[in-house]
């Protein structure tokens, strides 16, 4: 039975049905930060994270809704920074459409804009006025591509891929407001995800079924597209790994695109993909297009079903979860309650060697949740695990993380069943999260000042740079910037007579580190980097070759 089908009908079992409970009415909160004590925050459980504000679906929907009989859901979520305006967005992903959400002020989020769904079926025809809700589709996946967001969908046999250009908020004189794509890319019909690697230009779609109009044959892996003009996006290749198997041979379910920086020689510089492909993981070499290289592809113990996945920033571990372990094990238990009872399983794979990677550790977390999406942003790991909410792990020992926070977007259990925290953003600014849970809506949090977990008794923790690598540079280099306590950074590229030429890094840092890199968009020559806090200022040279 393919893997989609065992999904929907486990949404049908008792105690993993995806419907929420009827004539549960959440309203919004905001206008003030809600501070996590004795363990709650407006109603809602939580550890060391502040509820900033809340918006229902009512209030990120209703605005649209033409079919009152239709059930809005939401599910994936993304964010973006207009780098002009400094304004923060969170594009929040619903069964009709995507939601905007202006998130600058987190504590009085603003719907803005709407990107509606086109016409079911096939993808050139225009949508009509009534459309909104047709083609709903609990998967839909969006990802920015600088100004631009791109959009798939999962349910739609027309969507392909829907470009939207951020740029039009600056412009719009009342809101909300209803954007229409710029771009529409019809070289396929359905995809589960949408990969983007904004570092080399080419997307991604994965998970993907094609359609009379396609450009290729593509089905079940990755479909290519070259973004060199985002406007006109043109078909890059197709290919796909050995694994996969439910819903097709070398399905994959979700992936991360990279230019590789870890530890394997081999491949450094090179574009990889490391994809969730149903039965295990596989890691691609992706730089030609037209020759796409399998580097390893590999299971792993009590597998149920690869889902998704992210690197951390130094490019040797692979974090991944798994979407139906849990539910393999609450069934096992519900039939032998002598079993172990089921708990939340992360996996952590150690990728020093590309060719020959290894399953390190598995993480056990403290409910029996399911997990689905997870990202890695320096030290820390954020989880969207369902009815559990959000997780928030300390990862400083890679192999062995610590959760230090949460905060639960779903109120009434933390059953194993799809409901509650699909998606989780933590790459905003002044480390603000953005949560998107499917019968609630939208949940802009922020984890609270907590002690590093690995920090030694008595150790004043370090501040300041690290040495540079590459250096000096040509194309990029990396370095951290360590800060005692959570605080206000800039970062500055000075030139030698003082002279601002690019501000690396403004906003709330936590305790820690930070990964910093800067790219060849400077003339060679010496430059000082400069970072200033509230507790500490730190100067380092850098000089850029030619």
């Amino acid at each position: 039975m393919r893997a989609r089908q065992v999904i929907w009908l486990l949404w049908l079992l008792p105690g993993v049905a995806l419907a929420q409970p009827a004539q549960r009415t959440l309203l919004p909160v905001t206008g003030q930060a809600v501070q996590c004590l004795n363990g709650q925050a407006a109603g809602f459980s939580c550890n060391q994270v502040t509820l900033l504000s809340f918006l229902p679906l009512a209030s990120i929907d209703d605005d649209f809704s033409q079919d009152d009989t239709t059930v809005v859901r939401a599910n994936d979520i993304w964010g973006w920074v207009d780098p002009e305006t400094d304004r923060r967005y969170a594009l929040v992903g619903l069964s009709n459409g995507v939601s905007v959400v202006d998130v600058t002020d987190p504590v009085q989020p603003r719907l803005v804009a709407f990107l509606p769904e086109p016409e079911r079926g096939h993808a050139h025809k225009a949508r009509p006025a009534r459309a909104a809700h047709e083609g709903a589709s609990l998967w839909r996946d969006i990802k920015t591509y600088g100004p631009y967001a791109l959009v798939v969908s999962d349910n739609n046999p027309g969507h392909g891929l829907q470009i939207f250009d951020l740029r039009k908020l600056k412009s719009i004189s009342q809101i909300p407001v209803v954007l229409e794509p710029v771009a529409h890319y019809h070289g396929f019909g359905k995809a589960h995800n949408i990969v983007v690697n904004e570092e080399t230009g080419f997307a991604y779609a994965v998970g993907v079924r094609e359609h009379p109009d396609s450009l290729a044959r593509c089905d079940f892996g990755y479909h290519a597209i070259d973004l060199a003009n985002p406007l006109r996006p043109r078909f890059a290749g197709c290919f796909k790994s050995s694994l996969g198997g439910y819903v097709g041979p070398g399905y994959t379910h979700d992936a991360q695109c990279v230019i590789y920086r870890g530890p394997d020689p081999d491949y450094q510089g090179r574009e990889i993909c490391i994809g969730t492909d149903e039965t295990g993981i596989a890691i691609l070499d992706v730089t030609d297009k037209t020759n796409v290289q399998e580097i390893a592809a590999f299971s792993y113990p009590d597998v149920g079903y690869a889902h998704q996945g992210w690197l951390d920033e130094t490019h040797r571990y692979f974090y991944a979860g798994d979407e139906l372990d849990e539910v393999r094990a609450w069934r096992a238990y519900q039939e032998d309650p002598r079993s172990t009872p089921p708990r939340t399983r992360m996996l952590i794979f150690d990728l020093a060697d590309l060719d020959s990677p290894r399953l390190a550790a598995e993480y056990w977390g403290p409910t029996a949740a399911i997990d689905h999406n997870l990202f890695v942003r320096d030290r820390l790991l954020f989880q969207a695990n369902y009815t559990a909410g959000l997780r928030v792990l300390d990862i400083s020992d890679r192999e062995q993380p610590v959760e230090i926070g949460f905060f639960d977007t779903y109120r009434w259990s933390d059953a194993v069943r799809f409901a509650g925290a699909w998606g989780v953003y933590p790459f905003l600014p002044d480390g603000v999260v953005l949560v998107s849970s499917i019968g609630e809506g939208l949940f802009v949090l922020r984890l609270e000042s907590v002690p590093t977990a690995r920090q030694l008794p008595g150790k004043a923790p370090r501040t300041g740079f690290s040495a540079p690598a590459p250096h000096p540079w040509r194309s990029t280099t990396q370095l951290r910037l360590y800060v005692d306590r959570p605080q206000w950074v800039q970062v500055q590229l000075l030139d030698l007579l003082g002279r601002t030429v690019q501000t690396v890094l403004q906003g709330y840092v936590g305790a820690g580190s930070v990964l910093l890199t800067l790219r060849g968009e400077v003339a060679p020559g010496l430059y000082l980097l400069r970072a200033e806090g509230e507790t500490f200022t730190a100067v380092q040279p850098l000089v850029r070759m030619r």
